[in-house]
């Protein structure tokens, strides 16, 4: 049989991006005015609505599910690094975008792993960090799809001394039921690793009974608070709790966070007048579990025969709106019913009450 003629074959003509099937649909890149709403919260970094705008329409051409090799072209050919790739998916990423016609988290998901296969640290470590925001059902199928992204951690870890991967580390290890101990020793290196980056400057001294004259300062790593209040509990759990009371103090006085109130506020007597207001401050910050500590120190409050009598009914009312806050309908109820229980009791001894 003749060879059929070359003339006649078919001949490859070059791969033009027309023929490339592109991830994402144009609906999927949020209009100009919601990149502004994002500007306004500080979210974009250095970039302007405008450049955000840009590098998503690009992204979303360039980016394509044939080859790896359009990554290298948006910085030589667009300009987009990937400091630029980082913050324009950030708030894609995190946020939940008001009157959004598409979900644009995946989107955001794509263009963070871009950033962390060119080798951009904060996109890994804000990859990293969404794992601990996963639910149990959902968590093992996130990590799955991250495997590359956690590849590079690990060599993060091993190559450099950088107090955020540590941290991250120690607090997934808690997540994932690791060791306790073996995570309080990352958040000791993490700590270790800041100290030797940025040594300590000294704080202004705070008034513990009014920690809301105070000044505070900024974190010295991203995630710092996370590194101190796991660090506390663990330090708590072996009964070092002078070490955990070190630890709460940076999360609550320095870096003025809730959940070191509300830890700090736990390690008080019940009766000291400094853990109702540790206490009242993390739950004006939205911390429930405070609320409810709250609820029930005012109701025991109410109590205290050496108070007037008008400061006693206002702490048995306080107590009462204070346990009706929490949005756990399971925890609310079981609040609810301990402070009627001691309303009851208190209404009782002040003869309101027949039996």
């Amino acid at each position: 049989m003749r060879a059929p003629s070359l003339s006649r074959r078919s001949r490859a003509r070059p791969v033009s991006q027309a023929d490339l099937t592109t991830l994402f649909k144009n609906s999927e890149i949020p209009q100009i005015d919601i990149w502004r709403e994002f500007k306004s919260r500080k979210g974009l970094g250095d970039l302007t609505p405008e450049d955000a705008f840009k590098t998503a329409t690009v992204y979303r051409v360039a980016a394509t599910d044939s080859s790896s090799t359009w990554k290298g072209a948006l910085e030589r050919d667009h300009n987009i690094d990937p400091y630029t790739l980082h913050y324009t998916a950030l708030p894609l990423f995190l946020s939940r975008v008001r009157n959004a016609a598409v979900p644009l988290e995946a989107m955001g998901l794509h263009m963070l792993s871009t950033a962390s296969s060119l080798g951009y640290t904060p996109s890994t470590l804000t990859l990293m960090s969404s794992l601990l925001d996963q639910p149990p059902e959902s968590f093992l199928r996130f990590r799955q799809l991250l495997r590359d992204v956690e590849s590079r951690f690990k060599r993060l870890l091993r190559t450099e001394n950088n107090p955020d991967a540590f941290t991250l580390q120690g607090c997934l290890l808690l997540k994932d039921g690791g060791s306790a101990l073996e995570a309080l020793n990352y958040f000791n290196w993490a700590i270790k690793a800041a100290h030797r980056i940025s040594p300590s400057t000294a704080v202004p001294a705070r008034d513990p009974s009014n920690p809301t004259n105070s000044s505070s300062r900024q974190p010295r790593w991203t995630f710092e608070g996370s590194c101190h209040l796991n660090r506390g509990r663990i330090l708590l759990e072996q009964g070092q709790a002078d070490k955990a009371l070190a630890s709460f103090t940076v999360v609550a006085l320095e870096l003025d966070l809730a959940d070191g109130y509300v830890e700090l506020a736990k390690l008080l007597p019940r009766d000291t007048p400094e853990r109702e207001t540790y206490l009242l401050k993390a739950a004006q910050a939205g911390n429930f579990e405070a609320c409810r500590l709250l609820a029930l120190g005012l109701a025991d409050k109410a109590f205290d025969a050496s108070l007037p009598s008008v400061d006693r009914v206002r702490a048995i009312m306080m107590a009462t709106e204070w346990a009706q806050v929490d949005p756990d309908s399971s925890q609310r109820e079981g609040v609810v019913a301990q402070v009627e229980e001691k309303m009851t009791e208190f209404r009782r001894e002040r003869g309101w009450l027949r039996e």
